[in-house]
């Protein structure tokens, strides 16, 4: 099933480029967002000052420059070394599963309001990354193409990398961050093909996604695209 997925994500981006659909260029990768073109970029941007400074410290020093319409959109700093579960999970649908849920994955800065996966309005702010597996129930159902998300957390309320959320813990802390009693949930789709610099592309749902590599994974950032909206 593996290797069927990566020969058909392969065709899809191969034949995604011959369009130009998806153009890439040195530093920047434009694409067509919703409200002008949408553009990555790496940058030397300290992490946020509203971030603890425990967390800071557990961060690349380089931040992911997401631009839309030409102006600054959110910023992302990737953890400089995750830590691995000591016992991954095999759960079906789950593809980072050697990641512990609670686990410290990044941060982000929103300059922008942003519509997680929910389509839950997120205001401008700064917020902690945290790994989640979306539970297996008749609520979650056909939500999304895969288990794996990053939950959004107030800087203000997370100060320590290294705290262990329980999942309900998570999921109420997460659920300061959206307008409403939801967590922010940001998409993180499995991506298969070669990453040599971070880019945008779309993924299985059509759906425009940084790519970008953190360790020896690769992760997919839903930006724009929602999943079913119950």
């Amino acid at each position: 099933m593996r290797i069927e997925r990566r020969v058909r994500e392969r065709t899809w981006f191969v034949s995604r480029r011959l369009l130009g659909i998806v153009l890439f260029g040195v530093g920047l990768t434009p694409v067509l967002g919703a409200d002008g073109p949408l553009t990555v970029e790496a940058a030397k941007v300290d992490p946020a000052p509203e971030l603890s400074q425990e967390v800071r410290n557990t961060l690349q020093p380089e931040a992911l420059r997401v631009k839309q319409g030409g102006q600054p959109f959110a910023e992302f700093w990737l953890r400089a070394d995750v830590p691995e579960a000591s016992s991954p999970s095999t759960e079906l649908g789950v593809s980072f599963g050697q990641w512990k849920v609670g686990t410290l994955i990044g941060a982000v800065r929103f300059s922008a309001k942003w519509s997680d996966y929910k389509d839950l309005p997120i205001l401008p702010g700064v917020y902690t990354l945290r790994y989640a597996i979306q539970p297996q129930d008749g609520a979650h159902m056909g939500v999304a193409m895969y288990r794996d998300f990053l939950l959004l957390i107030p800087a203000k309320m997370d100060g320590d990398p290294d705290l262990e959320y329980r999942p309900d813990e998570l999921v109420k802390a997460s659920s300061e961050a959206a307008v409403g009693r939801h967590p922010a949930t940001l998409s993180l789709f499995p991506i298969y093909d070669e990453v040599t610099a971070p880019k945008l592309m779309k993924n299985d749902m059509d759906q425009w996604t940084l790519v970008v590599q953190s360790g020896s994974l690769t992760l997919g950032l839903v930006m724009l695209g929602h999943g079913e909206i119950e």
